[in-house]
């Protein structure tokens, strides 16, 4: 079922969804390598948001759309909209889509769902009921403060989504959460990274030590967040630092996702610029170390979370 949240935020927009595909986790278990990008940016200014049923005897809804929007540059929002009621009629209304389309100042936001267009409201949600009932309570309690920024609301809104993931009595929403927002007239994806880290160390008295990202080894998960810089194909990349492979989400260029394994993640980043002509920005994790240092033109807005369950034990030297 997925969920996919769109708040306008003050003068902006953000949207948040995880990459659950419930077929394929059944058969690889994986929902973080193999789930799929529910929010696609199709142009500087519209991006395109899906939930509900994806494929069903062998015909895949999303991609059906994809394809005829992908096929003509600079496509009116009209026929988008038309685009994409009518596939969702093909899918015997369980396809729903969010479409959030800038023009200058004006932020529009409009859900298809049941074979009607719906406008005129801040907040947009398609999905999983019970999901979005334990997001919208996170967010109400953590956004209750009327003196919190446009921005902290945002980061509100990405940490009540997290607490989605990590709620495990909904079980139709997993793996990555992707985050997009309006930035100066165009939409982009959030990048940045999220850390796990299990690591047992010893630390002598009076040392200074520093505490590394953890292996996989020790239960430490991490993922790395890139994204494209201006003026290149729309992208979102994750790359798996305890696991040495990463994924690349390139719509314009491919409505599969595409997966490069066995590499560093400069390795990664450098491969994804050669060979799909995709420059990405983002963090690059040296896990033994434990820094994290910015790779990219110009650092865009970017979400760090850590979650650092170090166990320490005293040595026995003096």
């Amino acid at each position: 079922m997925s969920l996919v949240v769109a708040k306008k935020i003050d003068n902006y927009l953000q949207i948040v969804s995880d990459s659950k595909l419930t077929a394929e986790e059944q058969i690889y278990g994986n929902p973080f390598l193999f789930g799929t990008l529910k929010t696609i940016i199709t142009s500087v200014n519209t991006c395109i948001s899906f939930a509900g049923l994806v494929e069903k005897d062998g015909i895949n809804y999303p991609k059906i759309a994809f394809e005829k929007i992908f096929d003509t540059e600079s496509m009116p929002l009209t026929d988008i909209l038309e685009i994409l009621t009518d596939v969702q009629k093909q899918s015997k209304y369980e396809t729903d889509f969010i479409v959030a389309h800038q023009n200058d100042d004006i932020i529009r936001l409009i859900k298809i769902q049941n074979g009607q267009l719906y406008e005129g409201y801040d907040t947009f949600w398609i999905g999983d009921i019970d999901g979005f009932n334990v997001f919208q309570t996170e967010f109400l309690n953590k956004s209750s403060d009327k003196d919190l920024t446009g921005e902290e609301k945002s980061s509100v809104m990405f940490d009540a989504f997290t607490q989605v993931i990590n709620n495990a009595t909904v079980k139709s929403v997993d793996g990555l959460l992707v985050s997009i927002f309006n930035k100066n007239g165009y939409f982009e994806y959030l990048e940045g990274i999220n850390l796990d880290i299990h690591k047992k160390t010893t630390i002598k008295p009076k040392q200074s030590k520093v505490l590394p990202f953890g292996e996989a080894e020790d239960g430490s998960f991490g993922i790395a967040y890139f994204t494209n810089e201006k003026d290149n194909p729309f992208a979102i990349a994750t790359y798996f630092p305890q696991g040495r492979m990463g994924v690349l989400y390139a719509p314009q260029l491919s409505l599969e996702r595409i997966l490069i394994k066995d590499v560093s993640d400069e390795e990664f980043v450098k491969i994804i610029k050669e060979k799909y002509k995709t420059e990405l920005s983002g963090f690059i994790i040296d896990l033994k170390r434990g820094q994290a240092r910015y790779l990219g033109k110009t650092r865009a807005r970017f979400k760090v979370n850590y979650n650092i369950q170090y166990t320490t034990s005293p040595s026995n030297e003096k």
